[in-house]
Protein backbone atom coordinates (compact mmCIF):
# COMPACT_ATOMS: atom_id res chain seq x y z
CA UNK A 1 0.00 0.00 0.00
CA UNK A 2 2.65 2.15 0.87
CA UNK A 3 4.57 2.03 -2.82
CA UNK A 4 1.34 2.36 -4.20
CA UNK A 5 -0.29 5.34 -2.42
CA UNK A 6 3.20 7.16 -1.35
CA UNK A 7 1.66 8.75 1.32
CA UNK A 8 2.22 12.84 2.33
CA UNK A 9 1.26 11.23 5.79
CA UNK A 10 1.20 7.88 7.55
CA UNK A 11 -0.97 6.92 10.55
CA UNK A 12 0.50 3.85 12.05
CA UNK A 13 -2.14 2.17 14.77
CA UNK A 14 -0.98 -1.40 14.35
CA UNK A 15 0.19 -3.55 17.26
CA UNK A 16 3.52 -3.23 17.96
CA UNK A 17 4.85 -6.23 17.06
CA UNK A 18 4.68 -4.76 13.16
CA UNK A 19 4.90 -1.23 13.80
CA UNK A 20 8.82 -0.18 13.77
CA UNK A 21 9.48 -1.96 9.99
CA UNK A 22 5.72 -0.05 8.64
CA UNK A 23 7.15 3.33 9.88
CA UNK A 24 10.91 2.24 8.45
CA UNK A 25 8.85 1.67 4.99
CA UNK A 26 7.14 4.98 5.01
CA UNK A 27 10.07 6.88 5.82
CA UNK A 28 11.58 4.97 2.63
CA UNK A 29 8.51 6.05 0.46
CA UNK A 30 8.82 10.04 0.97
CA UNK A 31 5.87 10.72 3.99
CA UNK A 32 6.74 13.87 5.03
CA UNK A 33 4.82 13.04 8.43
CA UNK A 34 3.96 9.88 10.91
CA UNK A 35 2.08 9.67 13.51
CA UNK A 36 2.47 6.16 15.27
CA UNK A 37 0.64 4.97 18.55
CA UNK A 38 3.31 4.09 21.54
CA UNK A 39 5.54 2.33 22.10
CA UNK A 40 7.75 1.98 18.98
CA UNK A 41 9.62 -0.94 20.03
CA UNK A 42 10.77 -3.06 23.02
CA UNK A 43 14.10 -1.87 23.43
CA UNK A 44 15.94 1.97 23.76
CA UNK A 45 18.19 1.02 20.99
CA UNK A 46 16.16 0.06 18.47
CA UNK A 47 13.68 2.93 19.02
CA UNK A 48 16.28 5.39 18.77
CA UNK A 49 17.25 3.57 15.00
CA UNK A 50 13.81 4.77 14.16
CA UNK A 51 13.75 8.16 15.84
CA UNK A 52 17.70 9.20 13.63
CA UNK A 53 16.06 7.46 10.58
CA UNK A 54 13.14 10.09 10.78
CA UNK A 55 15.15 13.11 11.66
CA UNK A 56 17.73 12.16 9.14
CA UNK A 57 15.38 12.25 6.63
CA UNK A 58 13.59 15.50 7.55
CA UNK A 59 10.39 13.42 8.34
CA UNK A 60 8.27 14.43 11.50
CA UNK A 61 7.60 11.73 13.82
CA UNK A 62 4.56 12.19 16.38
CA UNK A 63 4.16 9.15 18.94
CA UNK A 64 0.78 8.14 20.61
CA UNK A 65 -1.29 11.15 20.52
CA UNK A 66 -4.73 11.20 20.78
CA UNK A 67 -6.85 10.35 17.90
CA UNK A 68 -4.19 8.60 16.31
CA UNK A 69 -6.59 6.10 14.34
CA UNK A 70 -9.12 8.87 13.57
CA UNK A 71 -8.53 9.81 9.87
CA UNK A 72 -4.52 10.61 10.98
CA UNK A 73 -5.37 13.87 13.11
CA UNK A 74 -2.33 13.11 15.15
CA UNK A 75 -0.28 12.67 11.93
CA UNK A 76 -1.83 16.08 11.11
CA UNK A 77 -0.88 17.80 14.45
CA UNK A 78 2.70 16.25 13.70
CA UNK A 79 4.06 18.46 10.77
CA UNK A 80 0.97 21.27 11.00
CA UNK A 81 0.94 20.59 7.13
CA UNK A 82 3.26 22.95 6.23
CA UNK A 83 3.36 23.31 2.37
CA UNK A 84 7.26 22.74 1.25
CA UNK A 85 8.51 22.36 -2.20
CA UNK A 86 8.64 18.71 -1.41
CA UNK A 87 4.83 18.38 -0.72
CA UNK A 88 2.69 16.79 -3.78
CA UNK A 89 0.63 19.63 -5.27
CA UNK A 90 -1.96 18.68 -7.42
CA UNK A 91 -4.07 20.27 -10.14
CA UNK A 92 -7.28 21.82 -10.04
CA UNK A 93 -10.38 19.36 -10.02
CA UNK A 94 -8.04 15.90 -8.07
CA UNK A 95 -9.16 15.37 -4.97
CA UNK A 96 -10.28 17.97 -2.93
CA UNK A 97 -12.30 20.92 -5.13
CA UNK A 98 -10.81 23.91 -3.07
CA UNK A 99 -7.29 25.04 -1.14
CA UNK A 100 -6.59 23.05 1.64
CA UNK A 101 -4.40 25.18 3.27
CA UNK A 102 -2.03 28.37 2.34
CA UNK A 103 1.57 28.05 1.93
CA UNK A 104 3.76 28.06 5.07
CA UNK A 105 6.21 30.72 4.40
CA UNK A 106 4.94 31.58 1.28
CA UNK A 107 2.36 32.83 -0.46
CA UNK A 108 -1.26 31.88 0.41
CA UNK A 109 -3.52 29.91 -2.12
CA UNK A 110 -1.51 27.08 -3.36
CA UNK A 111 -3.34 23.83 -3.01
CA UNK A 112 -2.02 21.32 -0.55
CA UNK A 113 -4.02 18.54 -0.56
CA UNK A 114 -1.92 15.81 1.18
CA UNK A 115 -2.22 11.99 0.73
CA UNK A 116 -3.25 10.21 3.77
CA UNK A 117 -2.24 6.04 4.68
CA UNK A 118 -4.30 5.18 7.37
CA UNK A 119 -2.39 1.71 8.48
CA UNK A 120 -3.45 -0.69 11.30
CA UNK A 121 -6.40 -2.97 12.70
CA UNK A 122 -9.46 -0.90 13.69
CA UNK A 123 -10.96 -1.91 17.14
CA UNK A 124 -13.88 0.45 16.52
CA UNK A 125 -16.78 -0.40 13.33
CA UNK A 126 -15.42 -1.47 10.13
CA UNK A 127 -12.14 -2.91 11.07
CA UNK A 128 -9.52 -3.94 8.45
CA UNK A 129 -6.95 -2.00 6.97
CA UNK A 130 -7.78 1.45 5.67
CA UNK A 131 -6.18 2.77 2.60
CA UNK A 132 -4.71 5.63 1.58
CA UNK A 133 -7.35 8.83 0.11
CA UNK A 134 -6.90 12.27 -0.32
CA UNK A 135 -8.90 14.19 2.60
CA UNK A 136 -11.69 16.12 1.51
CA UNK A 137 -12.00 20.08 2.21
CA UNK A 138 -14.35 18.88 5.21
CA UNK A 139 -11.11 17.37 7.05
CA UNK A 140 -10.37 21.26 7.79
CA UNK A 141 -10.71 21.63 10.88
CA UNK A 142 -8.47 18.40 11.87
CA UNK A 143 -5.55 20.31 9.93
CA UNK A 144 -5.94 23.96 11.21
CA UNK A 145 -5.71 22.03 14.66
CA UNK A 146 -2.99 20.68 13.59
CA UNK A 147 -1.16 23.78 12.36
CA UNK A 148 -1.82 25.50 15.73
CA UNK A 149 -0.18 22.04 17.71
CA UNK A 150 2.97 22.16 15.47
CA UNK A 151 3.32 26.30 15.88
CA UNK A 152 2.82 26.21 19.48
CA UNK A 153 5.42 23.05 20.10
CA UNK A 154 7.50 23.47 17.41
CA UNK A 155 10.24 20.76 17.42
CA UNK A 156 8.99 18.79 20.86
CA UNK A 157 6.38 17.59 18.67
CA UNK A 158 7.82 16.81 15.46
CA UNK A 159 11.37 14.87 15.94
CA UNK A 160 13.61 16.38 13.06
CA UNK A 161 11.38 17.63 10.91
CA UNK A 162 13.83 20.12 8.50
CA UNK A 163 10.92 22.36 6.44
CA UNK A 164 11.39 22.10 2.76
CA UNK A 165 13.01 18.93 1.58
CA UNK A 166 12.64 17.13 -2.12
CA UNK A 167 10.55 14.23 -1.98
CA UNK A 168 12.76 11.28 -3.59
CA UNK A 169 11.11 9.32 -6.36
CA UNK A 170 13.30 6.51 -5.25
CA UNK A 171 13.32 4.33 -2.21
CA UNK A 172 15.09 6.68 0.40
CA UNK A 173 18.65 5.65 2.86
CA UNK A 174 18.40 6.18 6.08
CA UNK A 175 20.67 6.29 9.36
CA UNK A 176 20.84 5.67 13.13
CA UNK A 177 21.69 7.05 16.13
CA UNK A 178 24.13 4.67 17.84
CA UNK A 179 23.11 3.34 20.75
CA UNK A 180 25.86 5.14 23.49
CA UNK A 181 23.77 8.82 24.68
CA UNK A 182 24.19 11.71 22.81
CA UNK A 183 24.87 13.98 26.27
CA UNK A 184 28.87 12.16 26.44
CA UNK A 185 31.13 14.96 26.44
CA UNK A 186 34.06 12.54 24.49
CA UNK A 187 32.87 12.38 21.22
CA UNK A 188 33.83 8.81 19.25
CA UNK A 189 36.70 9.01 17.10
CA UNK A 190 36.96 10.51 14.28
CA UNK A 191 37.50 6.76 11.97
CA UNK A 192 34.06 5.54 14.07
CA UNK A 193 31.23 5.72 12.14
CA UNK A 194 28.65 7.53 14.46
CA UNK A 195 25.76 6.25 12.45
CA UNK A 196 25.34 4.61 8.42
CA UNK A 197 23.46 5.23 5.72
CA UNK A 198 21.30 2.65 4.18
CA UNK A 199 20.54 2.60 0.46
CA UNK A 200 19.08 -0.40 -2.16
CA UNK A 201 20.87 -0.38 -4.97
CA UNK A 202 19.26 -0.63 -8.54
CA UNK A 203 21.41 -3.70 -9.32
CA UNK A 204 20.20 -7.27 -8.36
CA UNK A 205 21.39 -10.62 -7.93
CA UNK A 206 19.97 -12.42 -11.21
CA UNK A 207 18.17 -14.56 -8.75
CA UNK A 208 17.68 -15.19 -4.84
CA UNK A 209 20.66 -16.23 -2.90
CA UNK A 210 21.84 -17.53 0.17
CA UNK A 211 25.04 -19.03 1.34
CA UNK A 212 26.79 -16.71 -1.75
CA UNK A 213 30.57 -15.32 -0.79
CA UNK A 214 32.06 -11.59 -1.66
CA UNK A 215 35.20 -10.74 -2.06
CA UNK A 216 36.75 -7.25 -3.32
CA UNK A 217 39.51 -6.96 -5.75
CA UNK A 218 40.69 -3.72 -8.00
CA UNK A 219 37.55 -1.43 -6.73
CA UNK A 220 35.41 -4.79 -7.92
CA UNK A 221 33.33 -6.98 -5.92
CA UNK A 222 33.10 -10.32 -7.02
CA UNK A 223 30.79 -13.37 -5.94
CA UNK A 224 30.85 -17.25 -5.77
CA UNK A 225 28.00 -20.12 -5.63
CA UNK A 226 25.75 -19.60 -2.97
CA UNK A 227 22.16 -21.54 -3.11
CA UNK A 228 18.33 -20.39 -4.04
CA UNK A 229 15.15 -21.35 -5.00
CA UNK A 230 16.44 -22.78 -8.63
CA UNK A 231 19.54 -24.86 -6.77
CA UNK A 232 22.87 -24.53 -6.03
CA UNK A 233 24.98 -22.25 -7.98
CA UNK A 234 28.38 -22.66 -9.79
CA UNK A 235 28.16 -18.39 -11.12
CA UNK A 236 31.32 -16.33 -10.49
CA UNK A 237 29.59 -12.36 -10.72
CA UNK A 238 31.25 -9.15 -10.83
CA UNK A 239 29.70 -6.26 -9.34
CA UNK A 240 31.01 -2.83 -10.30
CA UNK A 241 30.30 -0.24 -7.71
CA UNK A 242 30.77 2.71 -10.07
CA UNK A 243 28.21 1.78 -12.34
CA UNK A 244 26.20 0.03 -10.04
CA UNK A 245 25.72 -2.99 -12.12
CA UNK A 246 26.30 -6.94 -12.09
CA UNK A 247 27.86 -9.75 -14.47
CA UNK A 248 27.89 -13.07 -14.88
CA UNK A 249 31.63 -13.45 -15.20
CA UNK A 250 32.98 -17.17 -15.04
CA UNK A 251 31.95 -20.39 -13.00
CA UNK A 252 33.04 -22.37 -10.32
CA UNK A 253 34.41 -26.32 -10.99
CA UNK A 254 31.11 -27.55 -9.65
CA UNK A 255 28.03 -25.64 -7.77
CA UNK A 256 28.44 -24.94 -4.34
CA UNK A 257 26.89 -22.87 -1.30
CA UNK A 258 28.61 -21.96 1.91
CA UNK A 259 32.68 -21.35 0.47
CA UNK A 260 34.48 -18.60 1.91
CA UNK A 261 36.20 -16.13 -0.49
CA UNK A 262 39.40 -13.90 0.29
CA UNK A 263 41.38 -11.51 -1.88
CA UNK A 264 45.23 -12.63 -2.36
CA UNK A 265 47.02 -11.85 -5.13
CA UNK A 266 45.30 -9.78 -7.44
CA UNK A 267 42.48 -12.62 -7.29
CA UNK A 268 40.93 -14.66 -5.35
CA UNK A 269 40.63 -17.48 -3.23
CA UNK A 270 37.90 -19.56 -2.60
CA UNK A 271 38.22 -22.09 0.34
CA UNK A 272 35.94 -25.17 1.06
CA UNK A 273 32.07 -25.02 0.63
CA UNK A 274 29.99 -27.62 -0.02
CA UNK A 275 26.85 -29.25 -2.09
CA UNK A 276 26.16 -33.30 -1.29
CA UNK A 277 29.78 -33.24 -0.24
CA UNK A 278 31.94 -30.87 1.72
CA UNK A 279 35.78 -29.67 0.20
CA UNK A 280 38.69 -29.17 1.67
CA UNK A 281 40.02 -27.59 -1.88
CA UNK A 282 41.24 -24.06 -2.09
CA UNK A 283 40.44 -22.42 -5.81
CA UNK A 284 42.00 -19.60 -7.26
CA UNK A 285 39.97 -16.73 -9.54
CA UNK A 286 41.39 -14.40 -11.45
CA UNK A 287 40.18 -11.52 -13.28
CA UNK A 288 39.03 -12.43 -16.70
CA UNK A 289 39.49 -16.50 -16.17
CA UNK A 290 36.42 -18.68 -17.20
CA UNK A 291 36.87 -21.29 -14.41
CA UNK A 292 38.15 -20.89 -10.96
CA UNK A 293 40.57 -23.09 -10.09
CA UNK A 294 42.29 -25.87 -8.05
CA UNK A 295 45.45 -24.27 -6.01
CA UNK A 296 45.69 -25.60 -2.77
CA UNK A 297 43.85 -27.93 0.10
CA UNK A 298 42.70 -26.96 3.64
CA UNK A 299 43.65 -29.26 6.87
CA UNK A 300 40.20 -30.42 6.63
CA UNK A 301 37.14 -30.11 4.98
CA UNK A 302 35.18 -27.30 5.69
CA UNK A 303 31.89 -25.24 4.59
CA UNK A 304 29.70 -22.44 6.51
CA UNK A 305 33.23 -21.02 6.99
CA UNK A 306 34.60 -17.46 6.80
CA UNK A 307 37.84 -15.90 5.47
CA UNK A 308 39.68 -12.40 5.97
CA UNK A 309 42.47 -10.59 4.27
CA UNK A 310 44.84 -9.24 6.85
CA UNK A 311 48.79 -8.24 6.64
CA UNK A 312 48.58 -9.20 3.20
CA UNK A 313 47.97 -12.72 4.10
CA UNK A 314 44.45 -14.87 3.14
CA UNK A 315 42.94 -16.66 6.59
CA UNK A 316 39.95 -18.92 7.04
CA UNK A 317 38.16 -19.57 10.23
CA UNK A 318 35.41 -21.26 11.38
CA UNK A 319 33.09 -24.02 9.89
CA UNK A 320 31.55 -27.13 9.61
CA UNK A 321 33.44 -30.54 8.90
CA UNK A 322 30.32 -32.34 8.67
CA UNK A 323 30.86 -34.13 11.90
CA UNK A 324 32.88 -31.44 14.13
CA UNK A 325 32.93 -27.88 14.38
CA UNK A 326 36.10 -25.99 13.68
CA UNK A 327 37.95 -23.57 15.95
CA UNK A 328 41.31 -23.31 14.20
CA UNK A 329 42.48 -20.56 12.06
CA UNK A 330 44.29 -21.38 8.80
CA UNK A 331 46.48 -19.22 6.82
CA UNK A 332 45.77 -20.26 3.08
CA UNK A 333 47.15 -19.82 -0.32
CA UNK A 334 48.74 -22.26 -2.96
CA UNK A 335 49.40 -25.35 -1.45
CA UNK A 336 48.55 -26.98 1.78
CA UNK A 337 46.94 -24.25 4.34
CA UNK A 338 48.56 -24.07 8.04
CA UNK A 339 47.18 -23.77 11.36
CA UNK A 340 48.40 -19.95 12.98
CA UNK A 341 45.44 -19.98 15.56
CA UNK A 342 42.75 -21.55 17.76
CA UNK A 343 39.60 -19.57 18.95
CA UNK A 344 37.83 -20.02 22.07
CA UNK A 345 35.08 -21.48 20.92
CA UNK A 346 34.27 -23.27 17.74
CA UNK A 347 31.65 -22.03 15.43
CA UNK A 348 29.62 -22.10 12.40
CA UNK A 349 28.31 -19.11 10.21
CA UNK A 350 30.48 -16.78 12.01
CA UNK A 351 30.18 -12.83 10.57
CA UNK A 352 34.33 -12.15 10.17
CA UNK A 353 36.34 -9.43 9.31
CA UNK A 354 40.03 -7.87 9.88
CA UNK A 355 40.95 -4.97 11.97
CA UNK A 356 43.36 -3.42 13.81
CA UNK A 357 46.02 -6.55 12.94
CA UNK A 358 43.01 -8.53 14.39
CA UNK A 359 40.74 -11.61 13.17
CA UNK A 360 37.43 -11.30 14.54
CA UNK A 361 34.63 -13.40 14.68
CA UNK A 362 31.00 -12.39 16.27
CA UNK A 363 28.36 -14.71 16.92
CA UNK A 364 27.73 -18.03 14.69
CA UNK A 365 26.22 -21.52 15.34
CA UNK A 366 27.61 -23.14 18.31
CA UNK A 367 27.73 -27.25 18.37
CA UNK A 368 24.68 -27.07 21.45
CA UNK A 369 22.95 -25.78 18.36
CA UNK A 370 22.20 -22.38 19.81
CA UNK A 371 23.10 -19.35 18.47
CA UNK A 372 26.29 -17.59 19.85
CA UNK A 373 26.68 -13.97 21.55
CA UNK A 374 30.37 -14.09 21.44
CA UNK A 375 32.97 -11.44 19.76
CA UNK A 376 35.73 -13.52 19.30
CA UNK A 377 39.72 -12.33 17.91
CA UNK A 378 42.72 -13.87 17.26
CA UNK A 379 46.19 -12.91 16.01
CA UNK A 380 48.12 -15.36 13.85
CA UNK A 381 51.47 -16.36 14.30
CA UNK A 382 54.23 -15.47 12.22
CA UNK A 383 53.44 -18.49 9.74
CA UNK A 384 54.82 -20.94 11.55
CA UNK A 385 52.09 -24.28 11.93
CA UNK A 386 50.99 -25.25 15.17
CA UNK A 387 47.86 -22.59 16.15
CA UNK A 388 50.79 -20.33 18.34
CA UNK A 389 49.13 -17.26 17.42
CA UNK A 390 46.76 -15.51 20.28
CA UNK A 391 42.89 -15.05 20.52
CA UNK A 392 40.47 -14.52 23.18
CA UNK A 393 36.86 -13.44 23.92
CA UNK A 394 36.73 -9.35 23.80
CA UNK A 395 33.06 -9.27 25.02
CA UNK A 396 29.58 -10.59 23.72
CA UNK A 397 26.55 -9.14 21.30
CA UNK A 398 23.50 -7.31 23.11
CA UNK A 399 21.98 -11.27 21.80
CA UNK A 400 23.20 -14.63 20.20
CA UNK A 401 23.53 -13.80 16.42
CA UNK A 402 23.79 -16.48 13.61
CA UNK A 403 24.40 -16.39 10.36
CA UNK A 404 24.88 -12.33 10.31
CA UNK A 405 27.59 -10.47 7.97
CA UNK A 406 30.63 -8.91 9.42
CA UNK A 407 32.72 -6.58 7.72
CA UNK A 408 34.56 -3.35 8.21
CA UNK A 409 33.79 0.30 7.96
CA UNK A 410 35.59 3.08 9.22
CA UNK A 411 38.10 1.18 11.31
CA UNK A 412 35.80 -0.90 12.77
CA UNK A 413 34.00 -4.37 12.89
CA UNK A 414 30.26 -4.33 11.67
CA UNK A 415 28.25 -6.52 11.71
CA UNK A 416 24.86 -6.57 10.04
CA UNK A 417 21.67 -9.05 10.30
CA UNK A 418 21.17 -11.96 11.67
CA UNK A 419 19.01 -14.84 12.74
CA UNK A 420 17.99 -17.10 15.75
CA UNK A 421 18.83 -20.30 16.30
CA UNK A 422 16.11 -22.16 13.84
CA UNK A 423 17.34 -19.99 10.58
CA UNK A 424 14.39 -17.06 10.84
CA UNK A 425 15.79 -13.65 9.99
CA UNK A 426 15.33 -11.90 13.34
CA UNK A 427 17.73 -9.11 12.80
CA UNK A 428 17.74 -5.83 10.49
CA UNK A 429 20.20 -4.15 13.19
CA UNK A 430 23.55 -3.01 11.94
CA UNK A 431 26.30 -2.83 14.67
CA UNK A 432 29.68 -1.18 15.29
CA UNK A 433 32.23 -3.18 16.80
CA UNK A 434 35.42 -0.96 18.25
CA UNK A 435 38.61 -2.85 18.34
CA UNK A 436 40.00 -0.40 21.19
CA UNK A 437 36.04 -1.24 22.93
CA UNK A 438 34.68 -4.23 21.95
CA UNK A 439 33.17 -5.27 24.86
CA UNK A 440 30.57 -2.44 24.03
CA UNK A 441 29.01 -2.75 20.79
CA UNK A 442 27.27 -0.20 19.19
CA UNK A 443 23.53 0.34 16.83
CA UNK A 444 24.64 2.30 13.67
CA UNK A 445 21.70 1.74 12.08
CA UNK A 446 19.19 -0.61 10.55
CA UNK A 447 18.85 -2.43 7.44
CA UNK A 448 14.90 -2.29 5.66
CA UNK A 449 14.08 -5.76 6.74
CA UNK A 450 15.94 -8.20 8.86
CA UNK A 451 18.33 -9.97 6.81
CA UNK A 452 20.80 -12.95 7.32
CA UNK A 453 23.01 -15.60 5.52
CA UNK A 454 23.95 -13.11 3.27
CA UNK A 455 27.65 -12.05 1.92
CA UNK A 456 29.53 -8.81 2.54
CA UNK A 457 32.76 -7.27 0.97
CA UNK A 458 34.01 -3.42 1.51
CA UNK A 459 35.33 -1.02 -1.45
CA UNK A 460 36.28 2.30 -1.09
CA UNK A 461 34.84 3.49 2.08
CA UNK A 462 31.51 1.27 1.35
CA UNK A 463 30.40 -2.10 2.86
CA UNK A 464 27.93 -3.78 0.54
CA UNK A 465 25.74 -6.62 1.69
CA UNK A 466 24.73 -9.69 -1.43
CA UNK A 467 21.70 -11.58 -0.93
CA UNK A 468 20.76 -13.13 1.90
CA UNK A 469 17.46 -14.72 3.75
CA UNK A 470 14.24 -12.95 4.79
CA UNK A 471 11.44 -13.41 6.02
CA UNK A 472 9.92 -16.42 7.89
CA UNK A 473 9.01 -18.32 4.65
CA UNK A 474 12.93 -18.01 4.06
CA UNK A 475 13.07 -16.61 0.77
CA UNK A 476 16.38 -16.14 -0.99
CA UNK A 477 16.74 -12.46 -1.45
CA UNK A 478 18.03 -10.63 -4.98
CA UNK A 479 18.89 -7.32 -2.84
CA UNK A 480 22.42 -5.08 -3.05
CA UNK A 481 22.53 -3.15 -0.12
CA UNK A 482 25.25 -0.39 -0.08
CA UNK A 483 25.85 0.33 4.15
CA UNK A 484 28.11 4.12 4.21
CA UNK A 485 29.57 5.76 7.15
CA UNK A 486 26.76 8.32 8.19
Amino acid sequence: MLVTVRPDIASVATPAAARAEIIMAAVRQGAMAICAEKTLRRSLEETRVIAEACQRAGVALNIGPAGVWRHGAGASAAVGLRRTRGCRVLPDGVGAPAPLLPTAGGSPGADFRPRLALIGWSRGRGGGVHRGRRRPTSRFWWLAAGVVTAAAVGTAVSLGHRGARPRPEASRSFSALPSSSSSSSAPPPAAEPASVFVQTLAARLPVGLVGLSAAAVGGQVYLFGGSGPQGFSDQIYDFNPSADTLTAVGTLPRALHDGAAVPAGGGVLFCGGGRNTILNTVLRYRPGAAVAQAVGTLPQPLADLGAVSLGGRAYCLNGYTGTSYNSAVYAVGPGAAQTVAHLPLAVRYGAVAAVAGRIWSVGGLLSSGAASDAIQWATPSAGTSGGTGASGTAGTMPQPLDRAAGGVLGGEVIVVGGCDANLIPTFATIWGINPGSPSTPRVLGSLPQPLCWGAAASVGGVMYVFGGDVGTAQIAAQTIFAIRAG
